[in-house]
């Protein structure tokens, strides 16, 4: 008996990276109805049901096979009578200290000594494999249980030998609690092989466990619960840290935009018309941009949390569009002679009807930092920043005027009746900014800015790690 347990052993061992891979209806196809393993579609429904009691509770499978052979082969539909009540019952039962299994692991990750979104991923992994609850009333009439065959089916249920029968001088309780204890040596032996830190997924099972509850009090009457043993613990090996590792690295980044800004007041002097000036007030422009920037970061903190790196960025916007201008309307007559007042004659005269501006050019240059200030979760965070401007402008000034009458003898002397200056101006401003973040993998953000400049814009941001 105990060869032939050391034996089954070596079998769990060897096939531990696929357990639980076979198809259920081909590893208890000796003890299923004829009917439903020639219908397709009731095997397949066979298979999943099989699935879905075994994975809760591998005990279960025993009621459920009595079940079938009592409605095909002995016609007893009453449900207290045929293992249907106590299948439902005992189900319910091992679904409640399932998710009370998980609910002490997700406990036990909320002590662990690591980051406070690593803490939630495994959480979020935990819960996962919660089920949802059912209530079910105590069965009225007990049907007897052959212990030893239900531990047979959980067994072979564990090992996936489809060569495996039922010999009634093994005990299959020992059996089964044996199998598990290896599952346990197997975890503890893998974690400190492979250490916290690796991420090797294809050398841990714990998947594959979690969804069979293994280890809760439901699984197989409790045979595989441990209270020293947390599997949350273990389960940091399928994490990978590299998600929520801060890493310093060059920035490159694009964007498109909408922006206003200002130009000083314009002042034009009328050089054909002594000690006259006109004043350009509207000089607000609002125009689209492209962004480009280079910057790095700063690693303040190991993992990803509030503060926890600082960008600093070197921009350089320009003009994809400029708004048409700005206008004022002046309608100033004026008039031009020579001889004294009172004895002059009119060389000409007219009116100054408008002057305005359009930009020809519009550069910018900034320089900001931003900071990390919240993470609504790991992938949607919101930055806060100080930006620096320089902007740089060529516009044009355009004067118009209308003259009416001349008798000069030197037209050169009136000007041309629509005159146009070159100008340039260039401002220095300070602003703060907002930044919405969305990561689309770990190094590639979309990101939005909203700034006092005041300016908007949307765009891609890469980071190199170094």
């Amino acid at each position: 008996m105990i060869k032939y347990i050391f034996i089954s052993i070596i079998i769990l061992i060897t096939l531990a990276p696929t357990i639980f891979s076979q198809s259920n209806t081909q590893l208890f196809s000796n003890y299923l109805p004829e009917k439903y393993l020639i219908d397709e579609d009731k095997l397949e429904q066979l298979e999943e049901t099989l699935d879905r009691f075994a994975k809760v509770n591998p005990d279960l499978i025993y009621y459920y096979l009595n079940y079938l052979n009592y409605i095909t082969e002995q016609g007893i539909y009453d449900r207290d009578s045929n293992y249907y009540n106590i299948l439902q019952y005992e189900n319910s039962l091992s679904i409640h200290y399932n998710n009370e299994w998980i609910e002490r692991e997700i406990n036990r990750a909320q002590k662990l000594s690591e980051s406070a979104y690593i803490v939630g991923e495994l959480e979020s992994y935990l819960e996962e494999f919660q089920i949802p609850q059912i209530k079910v009333s105590a069965y009225s009439i007990k049907l007897p249980v052959d212990k030893n065959l239900q531990k047979f089916f959980s067994y072979k249920y564990l090992t996936r030998d489809t060569s495996l029968v039922y010999n009634g001088d093994i005990n299959y309780q020992d059996a089964v609690e044996v199998a598990i204890q290896n599952i346990v040596s197997q975890i503890q032996s893998d974690y400190k092989a492979n250490g916290v830190n690796s991420y090797d997924k294809h050398e841990s099972n714990y998947e594959l466990l979690l969804k069979n509850h293994v280890f809760s009090k439901g699984f197989s009457n409790g045979s595989g619960y441990r209270e020293d043993f947390y599997i949350a613990d273990y389960l940091l090996l399928l994490i990978d840290y590299s998600d929520f590792r801060v890493h310093p690295g060059i920035k490159v980044g694009v964007s498109l935009g909408n922006m206003i800004y200002n130009l000083s007041e314009v002042e034009v002097t009328e050089v054909y018309l002594p000690y006259h000036q006109f004043h350009l007030g509207n000089t607000e422009n609002e125009s689209q941009f492209y962004n480009l920037t280079v910057g790095y970061r700063f690693k303040l903190k190991e993992y990803i949390t509030e503060f926890c790196y600082l960008d600093v960025n070197l921009g350089w916007s320009f003009l994809d569009q400029t708004d048409p201008g700005s206008s004022e309307e002046i309608n100033q007559y004026y008039f031009f002679w020579e001889g004294e007042p009172g004895d002059f004659t009119l060389l000409f005269n007219g009116t100054v009807e408008s002057i305005s501006w359009e930009v020809k050019r519009y550069s910018e240059l900034t320089v900001n930092i931003n900071i990390p200030v919240f993470y609504l979760f790991r992938k949607l965070f919101f930055e806060l920043g100080l930006e620096y401007h320089y902007g740089f402008a060529e516009y044009t000034i355009q004067v118009e005027r209308d003259i009416t009458e001349q008798i000069a003898p030197d037209p050169s002397i009136l000007g041309p009746e629509i005159e146009r200056l070159e100008h340039q101006f260039n401002n220095h401003v300070f602003s703060g900014r907002l930044t919405i973040n969305y990561s689309i993998i770990n190094s590639l953000n979309i990101k939005g800015v909203i700034s006092t400049y005041p300016s908007i814009q949307i765009g891609l941001e890469y980071l190199l790690n170094l």
